[in-house]
């Protein structure tokens, strides 16, 4: 069941108590020492996170993904996103560091668009947003990047 789908079965005073429930975790979270990063997404995973005060290097690389894609496939939708989220300090330095290490990685060759596991869904391929994402132990997600072009 959704989000809205369970509210829209809540009563006043069920949605009360969950909007007071949702504004004391906010408050944990606004107060917990969490930091914003600007995350690239394309297709159904994030492709790069970048620190709250490096917008010009997230936009750069959605622009790259864009350009790649009209040229890749002309007549297909693009959906590149540049958005913040939040972490933990830790969690956001180890982002930062594996966007950084993909891109020192993709000098000279093409970034990766494809899933590039083996066929018993293995992959080690330097770009490969599982990998950076810590998927699929972390939510079970399958590879954003396995698109059929069929679709």
């Amino acid at each position: 069941m959704s989000h809205a789908e369970y509210c829209a079965k809540c009563d006043e005073d069920q949605l009360q108590s969950l909007i007071e429930h949702a504004n004391a975790r906010l408050k944990v979270l606004n107060e917990s020492g969490w930091v914003k990063l600007w995350t690239v997404s394309f297709g159904w995973g994030n492709i790069g996170w970048f620190a709250e005060d490096d917008y010009e290097s997230a936009v750069s690389l959605a622009c790259k993904v864009m350009a790649r894609e009209a040229k890749d496939r002309p007549n297909k939708a693009i959906e590149v996103e540049v958005g913040i989220d939040r972490c933990r300090p830790e969690e956001a330095a180890r982002l930062i560091k594996s966007t950084k290490r993909a891109a020192q990685q993709s000098k000279g060759e093409r970034t990766l668009t494809r899933c590039a596991a083996n066929r018993d869904g293995e992959c080690g391929h330097g770009q490969c947003p599982q990998l950076r994402d810590n998927e699929p132990r972390t939510t079970g997600r399958h590879c954003p990047l396995d698109v059929d072009d069929d679709e």
